[in-house]
């Protein structure tokens, strides 16, 4: 059986983006981060990608909300 992300809660996949991009930032190789929790690589380095991008950092990988508070 293959792990993903997908029977996470986003709250906790927002938790994983920021321990792996503090790692990275620290030294560890993306596909060592990305391991660790048992994901893909590639997922290590779009998350990288995303935090370098619009210049607003870790802002970028913060979950978001709706407006009114509702999810529709």
């Amino acid at each position: 059986m293959k792990i993903d992300g997908r029977p996470l809660t986003r709250e906790t996949l927002e938790a994983m983006r920021f321990m792996a991009l503090d790692r990275m930032d620290e030294g560890e190789s993306p596909a060592a981060a990305s391991a660790s929790f048992g994901m893909h690589r590639t997922w290590a380095y779009k998350v990288r990608l995303k935090a370098r991008g619009r210049g607003q950092g870790k802002r970028v990988l913060q979950l978001r909300r709706h407006p009114s508070g509702a999810g529709s």
